[in-house]
């Protein structure tokens, strides 16, 4: 994959591309107003990524369970 812009994907890259689009597909649809940390967090355990990789995909709402203000 040293190349730009190859002319084939290599089979497996491309699957786990598309199970991550999934995942991401399916948290914005549960997610429409946004996501907290925790939601985030659960994302990046299921895609297998880091939060802050999870976190750049979605965006996110502030957590108000926390401070207990509505």
């Amino acid at each position: 994959m040293n190349d730009r812009f190859p002319d084939e994907i290599d089979e497996a890259l491309w699957d786990e591309a598309c199970r991550r689009a999934d995942a991401i597909r399916s948290f914005l649809k549960r997610n429409p107003d946004g996501a907290t940390a925790a939601d985030v967090s659960r994302l990046a355990v299921e895609m297998d990524v880091s939060q802050a990789t999870a976190g750049k995909a979605v965006p996110r709402r502030r957590d108000r369970s926390v401070s207990g203000r509505s």
